[in-house]
């Protein structure tokens, strides 16, 4: 028998899926060949018929599956176990908990250096609060952050999540030394790959979309990718589609959905998107494109910054932190009037977008042009003196001539 805490969690779980009951009565009509009547022309008694009716299998659905509040935003029939298992083979994928001024939050990042992880940006971006402090975990272990930049286009794009510039590289005090690292996926041959979205995100599945204070398990699922080109966005972006089962059609295998089919909710952000075992993306949002209601459920849009649109500025992000002298950088303070982007596109974390700056030893840089680091590198030798050792000349070999013959004369006159 469940016990008084499961029955809440399952009646929670029955209220999130108050929308959906609303929706399915037109869609099943609409699949039928039957013309979908508008909500505003029918009579109440008739709406709450229809919800109740079409409610009962998602009902007994919900009672009878175990994992529906406890597993990631992934397939309504498949384990959560499927996708926890996945994501033990992505170990350089771990949890950043971040403290500001007035709240904490939760994202995910990866590591990519012993001393360097790649998450999103807004994840350090919080809305006219301080950074106090940020904690990577990797494999049960902190690590503290210290130091911390953003590209300088999340920043001027106004924080445009549909502008491709959602990432950050943080410094951590000691190296991480026991995991592996993620390589950089350096190829541009992202389009119709499958990819692995890694991270610890919101739970749920395709039919309740992502359930409320379900954060910090590490789950691993897989989608198609395509480019940010495809929907006319940037190309720095990289995206993925929630296929349903229950609308798959055979003569198009772009409808067909994974094994493992996912997409990241909430707390995923500044997670790994990987290809072949390299990371090619960072999660940055979430987007009820087709719906209008952005959970994801099935249908819903996810976003990724594209890693490979940025190898040199990753590199070169690590290098500015490494060599310069970080005391001699003012606290960063960025404001911004507000978000721009198209409705139903919002980040993977709560909405806390402002500034973010220098305090109690997390210390922010900001990007000069990260990029071309290997310019300030090249520079840097050639402007390096050289100690000129002078060449020898005429007068030297005189001058060690005569001591010799000096010193053969003086040893054969005490013999």
């Amino acid at each position: 028998m469940k016990s008084i805490q499961d029955l809440k969690s399952t009646i929670s779980s029955l209220y999130s899926l108050f929308p959906l009951l609303v929706r399915v009565p037109l869609r099943l009509s609409s699949s039928r060949g039957r013309t979908a009547i508008p909500y505003s022309l029918t009579s109440t008694r008739s709406l709450m018929i229809n919800r109740l009716i079409s409610a009962i299998p998602l009902l007994i659905a919900t009672i009878c599956f175990n994992n529906i509040a406890h597993a990631g935003t992934i397939r309504h029939d498949r384990a959560d176990e499927q996708y926890t298992t996945l994501a033990e083979l992505f170990p350089s994928v771990g949890y950043l908990d971040t403290k500001f001024s007035s709240d904490e939050h939760l994202c995910s990042a990866t590591l990519i250096d012993p001393n360097y992880i790649l998450t999103a940006a807004h994840c350090i971006d919080p809305n006219d609060q301080t950074l106090l402090n940020a904690t990577f975990w990797a494999d049960g272990v902190p690590y503290s952050v210290t130091n911390t930049t953003a590209h300088r286009g999340w920043f001027s794009s106004g924080r445009d999540f549909a502008a491709g510039y959602d990432l950050a590289v943080l410094r951590l005090e000691t190296p991480v030394l026991h995991l592996p690292l993620a390589p950089l996926f350096t190829g541009f041959d992202e389009s119709e790959e499958i990819g692995t979205y890694v991270g610890f995100g919101a739970t749920g599945n395709g039919f309740t979309g992502y359930l409320p204070n379900t954060k910090g398990t590490k789950r691993a699922g897989q989608n198609i990718v395509e480019l940010g080109s495809s929907l006319g966005l940037s190309e720095s972006l990289l995206f993925s589609d929630f296929d349903s089962p229950f609308r798959s059609d055979p003569t198009k295998p772009d409808t067909i959905p994974l094994d493992l089919e996912y997409v990241i909710a909430p707390g995923d952000s500044g997670g790994g998107l990987f290809i072949n075992g390299h990371i090619a993306g960072i999660n940055s949002f979430g987007w009820g494109r087709n719906d209008g209601w952005n959970n994801s459920s099935y249908s819903d849009v996810v976003g990724s910054t594209r890693v490979s649109s940025y190898i040199d500025w990753i590199n070169g992000a690590m290098w500015a932190m490494e060599t310069l002298e970080t005391n001699n950088f003012f606290p960063m303070s960025f404001s911004t009037t507000g978000n721009e982007f198209p409705e139903n596109l919002t980040p993977n974390r709560a909405q806390q977008d402002d500034s973010f700056d220098e305090s109690n030893g997390v210390v922010a840089i900001a990007d000069w042009g990260f990029e071309n680091y290997q310019d300030y590198i090249d520079r840097d030798l050639k402007e390096t003196p050289v100690k000129k050792v002078p060449e020898p000349n005429i007068n030297y070999g005189i001058l060690v001539f005569g001591i010799a013959l000096y010193v053969k004369q003086k040893s054969k006159r005490k013999n």
